[in-house]
């Protein structure tokens, strides 16, 4: 997954405005347990127009998995 960020981060820089990009950068961060950066690319595929919403749906499961123990 490290691997996979960093190839995400170079694109980036070629595509900052790329929904689909910030939505799997997020996904990446996620499996990374990386919440808060996870959070902020989600935000950033929804502004950007991104359709699915499943990361968004996984970040909230576990934020309700964390608080319930």
């Amino acid at each position: 997954a490290e691997a996979a960020l960093e190839e995400y981060k170079q694109a980036e820089e070629l595509l900052p405005d790329d929904a689909e990009l910030a939505y799997n950068t997020g996904l990446v961060y996620f499996d990374l347990g990386d919440m808060a950066q996870a959070e902020e690319y989600a935000e950033k595929a929804r502004t950007l127009g991104y359709p699915l919403t499943g990361l968004q749906r996984k970040i909230k499961q576990h934020t309700l998995e964390k608080n319930a123990n």
